[in-house]
């Protein structure tokens, strides 16, 4: 659907859909899980960053930008948020998400800081840190990983140009892919996550 408005959560395994998360007012452009996979924080061409409970499907935070939304990354274990805009990089404080479980969206993240710079390469490279893995897709539809604390990554496969992907989110063994055409696309990377442990131990 052109211009979809809304985020789908899917249960992997099964392939069965779960919610339907409703509430941007243009088109989501990036998605990111928190490491514990209880969160899930999507970018839209609103300039809003919302926040939601994977489980219930429930909103729970909205942050305002200047722009639409590029990346999304969580850190410090799901207490921060890092939301970047064309021109902008959002620092945000969201421990009250952490710090209760109560499904509210009165709550509302505390902006740490906010710098400006030119993010408008994240346009043609997404790429985020899950779970300690890096994840990236270049402009030649490339995909790698890596651990996050090491430099050399590992070549994943290529996306058909095609399916032209806008966006992605990097949870437990897998990478799931949004493209303009309304389609999904899922890769299975938890046999590198295996060899890039054992490479690490080695």
């Amino acid at each position: 659907m052109k211009n979809d408005k809304t985020v789908k959560i899917w249960d992997p395994i099964a392939g069965s859909h779960k919610h339907t998360l409703h509430g941007h007012g243009w088109a989501v452009y990036s998605l990111a899980f928190s490491d514990d996979g209880c969160m899930l924080a999507s970018g839209s061409g609103d300039k809003t960053t919302r926040v939601w409970d994977v489980s219930s499907g429930s909103l729970r935070l909205i942050l305002p930008h200047d722009d639409y939304i590029l990346r999304l990354q969580f850190t410090e274990e799901g207490r921060n948020l890092i939301s970047r805009t064309p021109n902008m990089t959002y620092s945000w404080d969201i421990s009250v998400l952490a710090a209760s479980r109560k499904v509210s969206v009165e709550a509302s993240g505390t902006l740490l800081s906010k710098r400006s710079e030119h993010n408008e390469r994240d346009s043609s490279v997404m790429s985020g840190v899950s779970q300690g893995y890096f994840f990236g897709m270049g402009q030649a539809h490339r995909v790698v990983m890596r651990k996050a604390t090491q430099k050399e990554v590992c070549l994943v496969g290529t996306v058909q140009e095609e399916y032209r992907i806008t966006g992605f989110a990097f949870h437990t063994g897998r990478v799931v892919f949004a493209c303009t055409d309304g389609s999904i696309l899922i890769l299975d990377v938890s046999r590198l996550k295996r060899e890039l442990d054992g490479k690490l131990n080695s």
